[in-house]
């Protein structure tokens, strides 16, 4: 011990445990003498050291406990907000998948193993099948962003049978494992999908086809690229044949490209419903009922009457906005029952798609942010509010 805190190293280490071995060495092996040497660091150096960061870690983070908890719970909040956006590009790329699967040979072994097991029709439909739930969930991953429950169910099932219909058209337990892994949190994360909305209440637009057009054309090519050795005449499209696939990609290609086709055409033909800008004697009373029973003294400015309103269908909540080229502006939050800001809001950027307008939230409060984050809004800060006491 002298001789370590002679050294000026810190615990003596290295010096003290030589002198040790070379003093006792006449008595102990020199395994033994290392087991104890290290047991003594562990229980005289190592475990003070970890108990007393603790001890000191704790003292430091109990004052910050209340900043602690509060960066928890927003953090928590954020990801509660994200989490169906992020479901929603997992969905989309399910969808692919089984695109892209359709769209490249199987591998042979396979396919002579499951010709033994069940019919080439049953392989023929399960690939068609296959490629068509994979094109329906590049559309119902918008529904599922929008926390829709009908996109939920049909998505579940969808996925459900996309695993299925993988193995059947050639054992391709690879995608079917990609499905199961995106189902899971999907099925775990199922009370989060609790709107009840049509699926094209948004309506179709064209940014929100051109994904899609891109993943189909992405798919076409590859399995041009893929089955380019093949020999394609006008009657390819007819020949039902285990030996190539080549067939089976062109018809769930030519049929999965026509429907993308007709849906930017249904988009002409369709009224487009519109939300009265001036509004009536019943709305103003009805805006005024809720304006006087908001704590927030800006919701007044819903009654100067140059604001559009949107109700909730119970008529407990409203959104008041102006409209300004491609946008409609919203002045702060939602009045009115908190129960129904999150539908209410859903609700109004449905509208104002269908519209096709844009929505933009201007002072916005704090506790309100994972609203707007659910629906992939920006956030951008732009000035201070100075609280100026007046006593």
């Amino acid at each position: 011990m002298l001789l370590g805190g002679m050294s000026q190293v810190p615990g003596g280490l290295g010096v003290l445990d030589s002198t040790l071995m070379v003093t006792l060495s006449p008595w102990y092996s020199g395994t033994e003498m290392i087991g104890a040497l290290l047991l003594y660091r562990v229980v005289y150096y190592l475990f003070p050291l970890c108990l007393s960061a603790l001890l000191m870690g704790g003292r430091q983070l109990y004052p910050a406990g209340r900043e602690v908890k509060s960066a928890a719970l927003s953090f928590g909040k954020g990801f509660i907000a994200i989490y169906p956006p992020i479901l929603s590009v997992g969905v989309f790329a399910s969808g692919a998948v089984l695109l892209f699967s359709g769209s490249t040979p199987g591998l042979a072994h396979r396919l002579a193993l499951m010709n033994k097991l069940v019919p080439m029709d049953i392989i023929e439909i399960s690939h068609f099948l296959s490629s068509l739930a994979g094109f329906l969930l590049l559309f119902l991953a918008q529904g599922i962003r929008r926390r829709l429950r009908i996109a939920w169910q049909l998505t579940i099932a969808l996925m459900a049978a996309g695993i299925g219909l993988s193995l059947l058209k050639g054992l391709d337990y690879e995608e079917a494992m990609i499905l199961v892994i995106i189902m899971l949190p999907l099925i775990a994360g199922r009370k989060k999908f609790d709107r009840d909305s049509r699926l094209l209440s948004a309506g179709i637009s064209f940014d929100r086809l051109l994904p899609v057009a891109v993943v189909l054309a992405s798919s076409a090519w590859l399995g041009y690229f893929s089955f380019r050795h093949s020999e394609y005449s006008s009657l390819s499209i007819l020949q039902f044949a285990l030996s190539g696939r080549a067939p089976w990609f062109l018809r769930a290609t030519v049929t999965l490209s026509a429907a993308a086709l007709i849906l930017p055409l249904l988009k002409l033909f369709r009224v487009k419903p519109d939300i009265p800008m001036v509004p009536t004697g019943i709305d103003i009373e009805k805006a005024f009922n809720i304006t006087i029973s908001s704590p927030d003294a800006s919701a007044f400015l819903a009654l100067t009457g140059d604001k559009s309103f949107f109700f909730s269908p119970t008529g407990r909540s409203m959104i008041f906005f102006a409209e300004e080229g491609p946008y409609w502006f919203v002045m702060g939050d939602p009045l009115g029952d908190r129960e129904e800001f999150s539908d209410l809001a859903w609700s109004f950027r449905e509208k104002a798609e269908v519209n096709g307008r844009k929505t933009v939230y201007y002072e916005v409060s704090e506790r309100n942010l994972p609203l707007y984050i659910e629906q992939g809004l920006a956030l951008i800060k732009i000035g201070e509010n100075a609280k100026v006491p007046l006593a």
